[in-house]
């Protein structure tokens, strides 16, 4: 998202014909605001240092349906049978998919108790079936029957098993149950989680004509030399110099796929006796993170005839502009940049609409906002309350759920569990699914400024209904951190708590400046971003 401010500098200067107006003297200078995922590419650019600058955090978890019911992972059958794979699949209709492939063309059998399934070689390739016997074995076979198994090798990867008739998008398996969940935790991860982010700032050519006239700069064995350039695997990049060579010159330049290797090219840039190679505008996908400049022979002597060479991740080539040494800050993120996707009341919308309350870090007021908080549970074990079951919480028998109540704030010191209740569905959590009070599927949820876990008592064995207490749920906590895997809870705060930035991180932010045409802000954790610039 771009837009634009308009800026006069100067200082006052003269008073003009009409009476008592005074006038500002000096250029038109306009301040260009963008903002959105990295890299972020800066238009039109004065030669400025950057006028602010936003980074924006996210998090992530991995959750599942439970539609899952394969729960073998891949699988390599050789021969005639791989393994005898045991499964409790009630009668029903079913369908599996899978990416399948192997030496033998003809479809693969998959016998589900007594039922003959053949699937076809290619991705995402099954069928449905129906059991109307309970089935508690399969077996795979490397082609379509026993026989022409023999000598075969099949490989089932990705495979899905689902109820129904319809085949669902795969997922890993967790016991026929949505995650997170008690027995399948999910990690929150945020970025910056590695315990920094790195910034960057450079122009919009990635090519160093400098750098590549120096050998010691080359990498690889005689006779073939490359230098790697990373774009990013899926990034459109473009490639264009203005002055086509003759042929003649005893040497190979071409933009490869391999490192060191003209056999694999993108493009050819040079070929010593082949002009209809030679192209000097081309744009590809690129097929991995890094592509290669290569060369063999007299590359370098070649390499610079064409001086205004450029290398850009663009859908279509550009006008020249020189290399510029990029710049670059890394910031501390020891607790990562958390966000939480919102409904609503978010402090940043992506491009897709999506609303997120987030960590931020602004340059420009030389803070750091922090609006998401993740605590360990049990660290908080004095705020945990027990609620026994009554009314629209169920009976108490042992199939009936029951609910433990962490208290954020109110009578159980609000300041370190200051949660905010404007947004219900800004938490998180590693072990419980987040979802609204009263609905028979949940296992979390949020009301007002408190968090509850809902979970069947054969959880909680030595429960006890005339006396309860938390301290069966504690000593489940317990369990957990000693096993690695702490419950931990991610929510919004209701009030947002600002730190000043270092000193050494606003002068670091302070070198940054951009570069007269374009230049391109990126950061290697995928942060959305904003920046403002003069143009």
């Amino acid at each position: 998202m771009l837009e634009m401010v308009d800026r006069v500098s100067g200082n006052m200067g003269y008073i003009g014909t009409e009476p008592g107006r005074l006038y500002r003297m000096g250029p038109r200078i306009k301040t260009a605001v963008i903002s959105g995922m990295p890299p972020l590419t800066l238009e039109q650019c004065k030669e400025k240092p950057l006028k602010g600058l936003t980074i924006y955090g996210k998090s992530e978890q991995a959750t599942t349906t439970g539609a899952q019911l394969w729960e073998f992972g891949d699988i390599e059958v050789q021969k005639v049978i791989s393994k005898k794979l045991s499964v409790s699949l009630k009668t029903g209709k079913y369908t599996i998919t899978a990416d399948v492939d192997g030496t033998d063309t003809a479809p693969s059998l998959v016998l589900v108790g007594k039922k003959n399934i053949n699937i076809p070689k290619g991705k995402e390739t099954g069928t449905s079936f129906e059991l109307t016997e309970e089935a508690t074995t399969i077996l795979l076979y490397a082609s379509d029957n026993y026989e022409h198994s023999d000598g075969n090798t099949t490989i089932f990867k990705n495979v899905m098993l689902n109820i129904g008739d319809t085949s669902y998008p795969w997922e890993p398996y967790t016991g026929g149950r949505p995650s997170p969940s008690p027995d399948y935790p999910q990690e929150i991860k945020s970025i910056g989680h590695k315990g920094k982010v790195n910034i960057t700032v450079r122009g919009k050519n990635l090519f160093d004509l400098e750098h590549a006239m120096n050998p010691i700069n080359w990498e690889g064995p005689d006779p073939y030399y490359y230098i790697p350039y990373y774009v990013g695997k899926g990034s459109t990049v473009s490639i264009s110099y203005s002055k086509r060579l003759d042929i003649g010159e005893q040497s190979y330049i071409c933009i490869g796929r391999n490192k060191g290797s003209t056999s694999n090219a993108y493009t050819w840039l040079y070929h010593s006796n082949v002009q209809n190679l030679i192209i000097n505008n081309k744009s590809f996908v690129a097929e991995d993170d890094y592509i290669y400049l290569c060369g063999a022979g007299k590359h370098i002597t070649t390499l610079s005839k064409i001086s205004d060479l450029q290398i850009e991740i663009s859908p279509a080539p550009t006008s020249y502009e020189p290399y510029h040494e990029p710049q670059s800050m890394d910031i501390a993120t020891p607790n990562g940049l958390p966000g939480i996707p919102v409904t609503y009341g978010g402090n940043y919308t992506d491009d897709t609409g999506q609303q997120w309350i987030c960590d931020e870090i602004d340059f420009a007021r030389g803070v750091y906002v922090q609006r998401i908080k993740l605590v360990d549970i049990i660290e908080q074990t004095t705020k945990i309350q027990w609620t026994r079951q009554t009314g629209l919480w169920g009976n108490n028998d042992n199939n009936a759920t029951l609910a433990y109540y962490v208290y954020i704030n109110g009578s159980n010191d609000g300041t370190d569990w200051d949660i905010s209740s404007k947004n219900l569905g800004a938490t998180r959590c590693s072990h419980f699914r987040y979802g609204l009070l009263y609905k028979a599927s949940i296992t979390a949820f949020q009301i007002g400024t408190y968090i509850a876990f809902r979970f069947p008592r054969k959880m909680l064995p030595d429960w006890n209904p005339d006396n309860p207490t938390g301290e069966t749920f504690y000593n489940w906590l317990v369990e957990q951190k000693n096993a690695g895997t702490p419950v931990l809870v991610q929510y919004a705060l209701a009030n947002p708590i600002e730190t000043p930035l270092t000193a050494d991180q606003l002068a670091s932010y302070k070198q940054l400046h951009t570069y007269k045409g374009t230049t391109i802000v990126d950061n290697n954790a995928g942060a959305e971003m904003k920046a403002s610039y003069s143009t």
